[in-house]
């Protein structure tokens, strides 16, 4: 009887761990964001809201390349893991950049997200700086 339970155990593994929770800090797929535009002179204006967790944050936005229109919108958000709560909030992100062309809309953003521990966000301060100098 015993070797019949292991067997149906080992072909049916959720059958001895129910319901799997997700791993709160783990990487996670990001929803596609909805997206407004704007033109202001020649100036095109893009924004966009995302849900983070409800914790100190750095967001850090960048357009790739900057000398292609229309560019690749980018953003990264860092959070630290020891400061992490329950709950979550919205966090705007607007990026600004000169157009040529009427109609010329930017068609990809690429996010990331980064969770950090203390220990890990003090080792990256200064090695981040050491990655602008190059080899």
């Amino acid at each position: 009887m015993n070797r019949l339970i292991v067997l149906g155990l080992c072909l049916i593994p959720g059958l001895a761990v129910g319901k799997q929770a997700l791993d709160p800090v783990g990487p996670q797929r990001i929803a596609k964001p909805d997206v407004t535009y704007r033109v202001d002179g020649d100036v095109m204006i893009v924004s966009t809201m995302i849900t983070i967790y409800d914790a100190p944050h750095v967001l850090i936005i960048s357009l790739d390349p900057a000398d292609i229109l229309p560019p690749i919108l980018r953003y990264t958000v860092i959070q630290n893991a020891d400061h992490m709560f329950d709950g979550k909030k919205t966090v705007p992100i607007e990026w600004r950049f000169k157009v040529k062309e009427t109609g010329s809309r930017p068609h990809m953003i690429k996010g990331q997200w980064l969770v950090l521990y203390t220990d890990e966000l003090k080792q990256l301060g200064g090695a981040a700086l050491k990655l602008t100098k190059g080899w």
